[in-house]
């Protein structure tokens, strides 16, 4: 751990900052819980979820599509922690191609 603004951080050996990583997959997370309350019934509309975790339509609605990542993507983030070339925001964009098109996207 390197210390930073006083506090530690995560370092890859290669001394990569791993901060990425956890907003990446904490946003992942997020949609798959936000998901799963959905197909449960418990908000219907995507405004009534936003209006419940606080935060803009468009926000919830964008972080949603983070669902639909391909396996093998999710497999690479998740398991591997392989770092995308990709950002969140485009991660969201590169959700709505076809899987097949999608690694090349976040990894290339």
């Amino acid at each position: 751990m390197a210390p930073h603004h006083g506090k530690k951080r995560d370092e890859t050996p290669k001394g990569l900052a791993l901060g990425w990583q956890w907003g990446i997959l904490r946003a992942i997370s997020r949609a798959w819980g936000w998901r799963r309350r959905m197909a449960a019934g418990e908000f219907n509309p995507v405004t009534d979820l936003a209006k419940a975790v606080g935060l803009a339509e468009h926000h919830v609605s964008r972080q949603l599509r983070l669902a639909d990542l391909a396996p093998g993507v999710l497999k690479r983030l998740i398991y591997k922690r392989k770092v995308p070339a990709a950002t969140l925001l485009k991660l969201t964009d590169v959700a709505s191609l076809p899987w097949r098109e999608q690694p090349g996207q976040v990894f290339d």
